[in-house]
């Protein structure tokens, strides 16, 4: 800072200097990465060690008042079948499971290399892809449960 660089914070991102150098992570972003590392580390770790179908889970609210499943049935299965690879039974039990897995993935990896290279990573999307991304994802669990609910399950 001693160039006489004024340091400025951009709407929704990372402080940078006026000549557009991003500044490195700090030690509270940098433990805010790890504690999402470990978080999400342990999420996989369940995932691939946690068999659902050999524990008793208390049963979902939803189907016990109604008798149909809930949107979010299968998700843990589907997480499960995820973490062994079997991307065929992932996708039987829950379409949106491998959608969250492969998001942990991405979270993982980029926290992880921003811990690296001490920078924050930021993937910039325009509001337009912003808006898809959610209605596609909205859609796309919304059919698989009116699908579940119409059809023979």
């Amino acid at each position: 800072m001693s160039n006489g660089s004024k340091q400025t914070t951009e709407a929704n991102g990372p402080p940078t200097m006026a000549s557009g150098i991003v500044q490195r992570l700090g030690p509270s972003q940098l433990r805010t990465r790890a504690i999402i590392i470990i978080g999400v580390g342990l999420i996989f770790l369940a995932a691939l060690l946690f068999d659902p179908e050999q524990f008793s889970i208390s049963s979902c609210y939803f189907r016990e008042l109604t008798g149909h499943p809930c949107p979010s049935c299968g998700l843990t299965r589907s997480l499960h079948a995820m973490a062994h690879l079997n991307f065929q039974q992932a996708m039987a039990f829950h379409p949106m499971g491998m959608i969250f897995f492969i998001a942990l993935l991405i979270w993982l990896f980029i926290a992880v290399a921003e811990i690296i290279l001490r920078k924050p990573i930021r993937i910039d999307l325009s509001n337009g892809m912003k808006k898809f991304a959610v209605i596609s994802l909205i859609l796309i669990w919304a059919i698989w449960w009116i699908t579940r609910l119409f059809g023979s399950s």
